[in-house]
């Protein structure tokens, strides 16, 4: 696929002649029904998907996600994450409905997962209510979806963000203490008792992140008096 020009919207226009159905059976043709993931052959028709954006891409999505196949429903999810511009999401204010209904029923821990970084990357106050509902999830998969998920500049999200640092799964820990490392490294005691906490933590990688936000936390100027 060497032949498609960078920048947004040149493989929509490369795949212009392809019908939204016949893109997603390019990319469920490089899809190992064994796998939750496409090859990266796939990559460049379900970026054509994603560019192209209109009511034919909703609806296949929409339809992808009530089948009863795991990869097609996958598919579907994976298709409404970067449906359209990122300052455009979502492009159909169905997706709203359409997510929280799934969320609401599902017990597959992965396509869970997935809806809720649909929420994510859709990147509106609106998603903050069901992103929370997860955050205490019982599968560890999608409490690490929600700790990387939350926008730290809510005072509920800032909260959830913080219990995750001591959550009992080591990659939670570390997806939430990186978000506190890269947002919310304050100068509070808070703050600091929980690096503390986690610069002795059992996860080489938490130990490691933690250090080093300390680190950053020591260089970083304090407000006077």
């Amino acid at each position: 696929m060497s032949d498609i020009p960078p920048g947004y919207g040149s493989h929509a226009a490369h795949y212009q002649d392809l019908p939204t159905a016949a893109l997603v059976q390019e990319v469920l043709a490089r899809w190992e029904p064994s796998v939750d993931e496409p090859c990266d052959t796939a990559l460049p028709f379900l970026v054509a998907l994603h560019e192209r954006a209109d009511r034919s891409v909703f609806d296949a999505a929409a339809d992808l996600i009530a089948l009863p196949d795991r990869r097609e429903r996958l598919l579907g999810l994976r298709i409404l994450r970067e449906l359209g511009h990122p300052e455009s999401r979502p492009m159909f204010p169905e997706t709203w409905e359409l997510l929280e209904m799934l969320c609401q029923i599902e017990e597959d821990p992965e396509i869970l997962a997935w809806a809720l970084q649909c929420f994510y990357w859709m990147r509106k106050p609106r998603a903050l209510r069901t992103m929370l509902a997860f955050a205490t999830h019982p599968e560890a998969r999608v409490r690490d979806v929600v700790a990387g998920g939350l926008d730290p500049e809510d005072k509920r999200a800032r909260e959830a963000l913080l219990q995750l640092c001591d959550d009992p799964d080591p990659d939670v820990r570390w997806s939430a203490l990186f978000e506190v490392k890269e947002h919310i490294l304050d100068d509070t005691s808070e703050i600091f008792d929980l690096l503390l906490r986690r610069s002795g933590d059992s996860s080489d990688a938490v130990r490691e992140l933690a250090d080093e936000a300390l680190l950053r936390r020591s260089r970083s100027p304090r407000p006077p008096g």
